[in-house]
């Protein structure tokens, strides 16, 4: 509801700040005092593009740079403090909790959980696409709704599993082909973890077997293989050494230190004649690791992207699962739209549970709206709500037997209403007179308490009527004001009179300016502002003594 609301510098009120109440909060004051500022300022708040027919620069007042509107907004426990500030060169700035928010946000936070009914405003009822909601609201039918948008929830669920499927299964010959070659070709090369390496040494190896044997031969020879060989110089030397150690001991352990290196020398002679004995060039094999080579490493390329062996099996084993879902992919697609049946027909059965509650809540809510349509003294009007169902296209998903399902089920609903007999009746948002339109909406609203709706601003609600007809309107809205809270600017006295919180819109001179104000009346100044209204400008003791009736019978 609204907490607060604060004016600065629009049109006729330089500051303005206003506490109301829950339940009903009315307004009253002379012809032309300035009570369309009331509306028009809620009206920005909403998110209006215009101010009585103004908009940007126009509604601030003169000699001011800025006009702005704001307000506290209790929602549930939380407060919304709600500000939009309107600039010399037009243009709205839009602010939710102090940060700067889009037009639209304000709408849907603020605008959206304020009604607003006159002549000349838009009002949250008057839009067909509330019509669904607010007949469920009626019929109570939160349970079936959450039912139904837990169903719509699996059907979409189902829809996006087939379509992942299908997806997967698109241009199936031609990547299963593909992923076929891929893993063949990498199965038939089996290529080793570190084989490329490996390969690579021998094919070094290989490319210098000529320069390897000689070297080796060469050096085999020197050891052991010529005459006055590295050996032969050794084995003299050792000789040598023994015949001397008997005058020296001490020189017997290089003896035996010489004779190890005389054994390792010829080992390692024989080695290298053996390596270099078998050391052959082999161009046949030099070819066969080149090519093996040039394989693996197109491999790498192909699927190792630059890397190692290992990632090239790795994306085998990947290639192969990939291709074992895809031959997999009809048995899927066919399992998966076995789903989308039964997702969309157990859809079905909770939107033709929520349609026939909503026809049979339908012709309830006709009657009431109807039977508080003769207490306003309109006792030809006649309301229809029209429930159709929407139209699916041939082969959506989401249809059923020629219904489009969605989170609310399959119905769109609409308000028409024939306000005199004979005519036709027409949707209630072509109703051209405001006296009929105010007292439609308001027996709408007693019915239609739309969700979101925390406040319900009335305007000209007496328009066209009077006397008996609108103390009946007082007390309706009452009624109204009982479930939300209730904003009502009126001249009727029987509907100020039911009023529980009053405020009396006055225009008055301050500084050589004229100014508008509001101010919160109390018990006698209630009682005197009532009979003002019943009396015109002359207030007798009879119509102050009329005025008190009134405010005791209101309660």
């Amino acid at each position: 509801m609204l907490a607060l609301l604060r004016i600065r510098n629009l049109a006729l009120i330089p500051e303005l700040e206003l506490e109301l109440e829950p339940g009903f909060n009315v307004f009253t004051g002379e012809t032309g005092a300035g009570k369309s500022l009331l509306i028009g300022a809620i009206g920005l708040l909403r998110g209006e593009r215009s101010f009585g027919g103004k908009s940007g620069a126009e509604v601030i007042r003169a000699g001011e740079s800025e006009a702005s509107v704001e307000a506290i907004v209790l929602v549930g426990d939380r407060e919304l403090l709600a500000r939009r500030a309107i600039g010399k060169n037009g243009r709205s700035r839009y602010y939710l909790d102090g940060a700067l928010v889009t037009a639209e946000e304000l709408r849907r936070e603020v605008g959206a959980r304020i009604d607003l009914t006159s002549q000349h405003e838009s009002q949250l009822l008057l839009d067909a696409g509330t019509h669904l909601s607010a007949l469920d609201e009626f019929a109570e039918l939160g349970e079936d709704l959450a039912a139904m948008a837990r169903a719509f929830g699996a059907l979409e669920a189902a829809v996006a599993a087939v379509d992942e499927v299908t997806a997967r299964t698109a241009r199936r010959e031609e990547r299963v082909d593909f992923l076929r070659f891929c893993v063949r070709e990498i199965a038939e090369l089996a290529p080793l973890c570190g084989e490329d390496e490996m390969l690579s040494r021998e094919r070094e190896r290989l490319r210098s077997a000529d320069a390897l044997r000689q070297a080796a031969a060469a050096a085999a020879e020197a050891l052991d293989g010529r005459e006055r060989s590295i050996r032969d110089e050794l084995a003299g030397h050792i000789a040598r050494l023994e015949e001397l150690s008997e005058a020296d001991p001490s020189l017997a352990e290089h003896v035996t230190a010489l004779r190890d290196a005389l054994l390792r020398c010829e080992d390692t002679a024989r080695a290298l004649g053996r390596y270099a004995d078998a050391m052959d060039a082999d161009p046949a094999r030099l070819d066969e690791v080149e090519e093996r080579l040039h394989a693996i490493g197109r491999l790498l390329r192909k699927h190792g992207k630059g890397g190692t062996i290992a990632q090239v099996l790795e994306r085998q084993a990947e290639m192969e699962a990939e291709l074992g879902a895809i031959e997999r992919a009809e048995e899927d697609l066919g399992k998966a739209e076995v789903a989308l049946g039964q997702a969309r027909a157990e859809a079905a059965v909770v939107a033709a549970r929520l349609s026939y509650a909503r026809t049979r809540a339908a012709g309830a809510l006709a009657k009431q709206v109807e039977e508080a349509l003769c207490d306003l003294a309109m006792p030809a009007a006649r309301l229809e709500v029209r429930l159709e169902a929407r139209p699916a296209r041939a082969g959506d998903r989401l249809g059923h037997e020629g219904r489009l399902l969605g989170p609310t089920g399959w119905d769109r609903a609409e308000l028409f209403l024939a306000t005199n007999k004979g005519e036709a009746a027409q949707p209630i948002g072509k109703i051209a007179s405001g006296g009929e339109l105010s007292r439609v909406t308001l027996a709408l609203r007693q019915a239609l308490i739309i969700p979101d709706v925390l406040s319900y601003v009335f305007d000209e609600v007496d328009a066209g009527i009077g006397g008996g007809t609108a103390e009946l309107v007082g007390r309706r809205l009452g009624q109204l004001a009982s479930r939300r809270q209730v904003l009502c600017v009126t001249h009727a006295p029987q509907i100020a009179a039911v009023g529980r919180t009053h405020f009396r819109v006055e225009k008055h001179e301050a500084g050589g300016r004229t100014v508008t104000r509001i101010v919160r009346l109390g018990d006698a100044e209630r009682r005197e502002e009532i009979a003002r209204m019943l009396g015109g400008l002359k207030v007798t003791a009879k119509t102050r003594a009329h005025a008190a009736e009134m405010l005791d019978r209101a309660g």
